[in-house]
């Protein structure tokens, strides 16, 4: 969450950048936001297995903590 809080205050502080958190919008939504650029995010959730851009393989000592 911590990431994410970042991520949000940072977005928040551009004058031109609106953020709609929580909210769930259809394509008519979209279109009567009338804007000229629109990103989705869905989420995500970390690996468990510790698999990443740093490691190329699992990291075996996580088994069992996640």
């Amino acid at each position: 969450m911590r990431v994410r809080d970042h991520r949000v205050t940072q977005l928040e502080r551009m004058p031109n950048v609106e953020i709609y958190l929580g909210n769930h919008l259809n394509a008519t939504d979209t279109r009567e936001l009338d804007s000229d650029y629109m990103l989705i995010a869905t989420g995500a959730r970390w690996r468990r297995d510790g698999l990443g851009r740093s490691h190329a393989r699992s990291i075996e000592t996580l088994q069992g903590w996640c």
